[in-house]
């Protein structure tokens, strides 16, 4: 599953940067401002993307203790899940701020 999901990423992030970059034609070499700019859609069109995916695992998750009938080992293994979901999304919102405090660090 897992190398299913990392081929099919490497297959649309290409195609996402070519959306994600403006199409300009610059006299000059591309400014700071540019690749700020960049990275910055870049978390915008992600953070949803990862929020759809952190809600598809936590409803599988809640399968998974539904089908545990009781099972330590099963129930831990959701548990688990829905930890690791909270965490992922924590890193989301966490990486927004660090790059806009960054940026704005930077431009005064």
């Amino acid at each position: 599953m897992k190398k299913k999901l990392i081929a099919l990423s490497a297959k649309i992030f290409p195609i996402l940067l070519i959306f994600l970059y403006p199409a300009k034609a610059y006299a000059q070499p591309p400014r700071f401002d540019g690749l700020v700019d960049v990275f910055h859609r870049i978390i915008q069109l992600s953070f949803p993307v990862a929020v759809l995916i952190a809600l598809g695992m936590v409803i599988y998750a809640g399968y998974m203790i539904i089908m545990s009938a009781g099972d330590p080992q099963k129930l831990k293994k959701a548990q688990g899940t829905i930890t690791w979901v909270v965490i992922a999304l924590a890193f989301m919102a966490l990486t927004e701020v660090i790059l806009l405090g960054v940026v704005r660090f930077l431009e005064t």
